[in-house]
């Protein structure tokens, strides 16, 4: 199949690139999301996605003595708060973060000596999931440290898994995550997921509460078909260029579709469908979360709308 490419100016929303790949559009669901939702996406994807998800079960049955009990929380999971927050409410919770004393979320790491460490510790339960687990809990924007006390209370989300890789038998309350390199970079991890969360949500929240779109999420299809928000057979696909992980590339002064990194990209483990992808090149911070401007989200509105993407029902454009 014969992707396409639109160049958008650089000066304008950053480097961007979206690849448009054929499929279709559902109507609007509730304003919630579950394993229904999952099971309709991989019963309506086709014979790739369908085998994929066999592949999956089969091999985490196989490698992971956790995996029946995480696949009962997978299947239980409910995202609903996440629907209902307000862009203006995220940005002042960003605010209030990098304002209070405790919420910086990455510690002391700095700079790459986190890249290697545990980049390859993946649990059965991924954080994203942890995330809107404690979203629900608190039914509203939560804080950094309430996060992280939430894995100190449930350590076998992450912190088990990551202090099992380096060695470390004590109980996740009782270690010193300040005490080594390694340690660092395990509250590294978490707290990178906590800033994403962010940002994917503010993302979420402008698109649907500004623009009127019917973007959704769930966890799972994040996980295993990396997208970042899905419409019916519209995906999208959210990452800051790394060329690690994964990263697009410029010719001639324009974007191309070649993807480079270890992360298998959304348009792979989707075949067939259309694949929005927003590439950004890093933001020189550390230590605070940073959200995606207005411009650029406006930007992903109008390739949405583009593309066939649903409104929500009942949608009423904010009077400012």
């Amino acid at each position: 199949m014969q992707n396409s490419l639109v160049a958008v100016p650089t000066s304008r929303v950053g480097r961007y690139t979206d690849l448009l790949f054929t499929g279709r559009t559902s109507q609007s669901k509730p304003l919630s999301t579950d394993w229904s939702d999952v099971e309709r996406f991989i019963e309506n994807a086709g014979g790739e996605v369908k085998s994929g998800f066999t592949r999956w079960m089969t091999r985490n049955s196989e490698k992971r003595p956790d995996f029946a009990k995480w696949y009962g929380v997978y299947r239980g999971f409910r995202h609903e708060t996440l629907f209902t927050i307000k862009p203006d409410e995220i940005m002042a919770h960003v605010r209030r973060l990098a304002s209070m004393s405790g919420e910086h979320a990455l510690g002391t790491l700095k700079g790459k000596e986190q890249t290697s460490l545990i980049k390859n510790v993946t649990p059965t339960a991924p954080i994203m999931l942890s995330f809107h687990t404690v979203l629900e809990l608190y039914r509203r924007p939560f804080l950094w440290t309430e996060f992280w006390n939430f894995h100190l209370e449930n350590e076998d989300y992450f912190l088990r898994h990551a202090l099992d890789a380096i060695g470390i038998s004590a109980r996740a309350k009782d270690v010193d995550f300040e005490g080594s390199l390694h340690l660092r970079t395990i509250r590294y991890r978490l707290g990178m997921g906590f800033y994403t969360g962010w940002k994917e949500a503010y993302v979420l929240s402008v698109l649907r509460h500004i623009h009127g779109l019917d973007v959704r999420y769930h966890f799972f299809l994040d996980l295993e078909w990396k997208a970042d928000l899905y419409a019916g057979d519209l995906l999208v696909e959210i990452f800051l260029n790394n060329e690690t992980m994964k990263s697009v590339e410029t010719a001639n002064g324009r974007l191309t579709s070649e993807m480079t990194g270890r992360k298998t990209p959304c348009s792979d483990r989707n075949p067939g469908k259309k694949v929005l992808v927003v590439a950004k090149d890093a933001e020189n911070r550390f230590g605070s979360c940073w959200l995606h401007n207005r411009p650029e989200i406006d930007w992903m509105a109008s390739r949405l709308k583009a593309y066939g993407c649903p409104s929500v029902v009942g949608f009423s454009k904010p009077i400012h």
